[in-house]
């Protein structure tokens, strides 16, 4: 689905301003057994974990007078693994679909 189909479908169907926007909810298994893709984008998770990575490359964590209880034993970086994990994931909308007892949006993400 397009953006401009998307338009198109909210003025065909006058699908007023202030309705929800609901999609899909799918199911692990496309992922996992079917092989969908994400396109993954950097969260506000991914750049906390990245900050407290670089506070603990620069040594800030130990400082005793900022971080009185903060044991070295805690000062373990998050991993490539971690960082890609913490990700948002988006997959692609399918298309819009109205329903005639009520005025929401709906968006399938799969056919």
């Amino acid at each position: 689905m397009t953006v401009g189909e998307l338009k198109k479908f909210i003025d065909e169907h006058n699908i007023p301003d202030d309705a929800l926007v609901l999609y899909q909810r799918i199911e692990d298994v496309y992922f996992k057994e079917h092989h969908w893709d994400t396109v993954n984008k950097e969260s506000e998770l991914y750049w906390e974990l990245m900050y407290c990575n670089k506070n603990i490359d620069e040594g800030v964590y130990l400082d005793k007078e900022e971080y009185p209880l903060m044991k070295p034993e805690f000062l373990i970086k998050h991993t490539e693994e971690d960082l890609e994990n913490s990700k948002n994931q988006y997959i692609e909308a399918w298309c819009p679909v109205k329903y005639k007892d009520d005025n929401n949006l709906y968006i399938d993400a799969h056919y």
